[in-house]
């Protein structure tokens, strides 16, 4: 089965004293697959997203065991979304077939320069 899911955090931002200063967080859980048939989801899911300035995207790919270049694509969107409001993405649990297909595509330094597997 394939899922998508979204958990919003937040945490106060780094100096703040009050509570007006915190920051969302986050966390993309994709299990399954992602591929032509799921990746229009997560692409809409994407689109609909109101992250704020500077918020961090985690990424959870540790149960995520095909990707084809759909997926690579959605993927791509939300990093470069990401980038685009000041925030940084840290994909986490990437191995196997999908690390696989982002070494072939040459993309696995954008993706696991800050990865950790679990």
């Amino acid at each position: 089965m394939n899922t998508i899911e979204f958990l919003e955090t937040q945490h106060q931002k780094n100096g703040a004293s009050n509570g007006n200063d915190l920051q969302t967080n986050l966390r993309i859980n994709i299990k399954g697959t992602l591929d032509a048939v799921s990746a229009p989801a997560l692409k809409r899911a994407i689109d609909g997203l109101s992250t704020e300035p500077g918020a961090d995207v985690t990424v959870d790919l540790g149960s995520l065991r095909l990707m084809d270049s759909r997926g690579v694509s959605a993927l791509v969107s939300l990093y470069k979304r990401v980038l685009a409001q000041g925030g940084r993405m840290n994909v986490v649990g990437l191995a196997n077939q999908p690390l696989a297909m982002l070494r072939l595509l040459r993309l696995e330094p954008l993706f696991v320069r800050n990865s950790v597997t679990p």
